[in-house]
């Protein structure tokens, strides 16, 4: 059987291709992010910057000092939650659209129900039940 060299031109196109097929994918990714309102970072330093400022600090949600269409739903409700003190995801809801009045109020109720059950399950916020619905609030720093 007769041996065949790949050259460096061969590998340079497979390499290309790769490149150019996970550039593809890369956009597709970002255009959902997008589509669900978040936020497409630079580079993985700003997503790890993001991600560290948004899920604990001992175990509990810490709100931003303001309010930034850009952040995280995780941020957004612990701002909504700073400002309210304690609330159900309707109210939550409303507050968040009242900073941000042009996100879409259906993606919103669905975001805000998934992350509100996780931070929950996760002990990153308090939710006491009150008849049908829970009411949530921030863990005070003396937890």
């Amino acid at each position: 059987m007769k041996e065949e060299r790949i050259t460096d031109r061969q590998i340079l196109k497979h390499l290309n291709s790769k490149r150019n097929s996970l550039l593809s994918e890369l956009s597709k990714i970002d255009l959902a992010i997008q589509a669900l309102g978040g936020k497409i970072f630079g580079n993985a330093t700003d997503e790890k910057q993001t991600l560290n400022r948004s899920v604990k600090s001992q175990g509990k949600l810490v709100p931003p000092e303001k309010y930034s269409k850009g952040d995280t739903i995780d941020n957004k409700i612990a701002f909504a939650l700073s400002q309210l003190k304690e609330a159900d995801k309707s109210t939550i809801i409303t507050e968040i659209l009242r900073q941000e009045p042009s996100q879409d109020t259906k993606k919103l109720e669905g975001n805000i129900a998934v992350r509100l059950s996780y931070l929950l399950k996760k002990e990153m916020i308090k939710g006491k039940k009150t008849g049908r619905i829970y009411l949530y609030s921030l863990i005070s720093g003396e937890c």
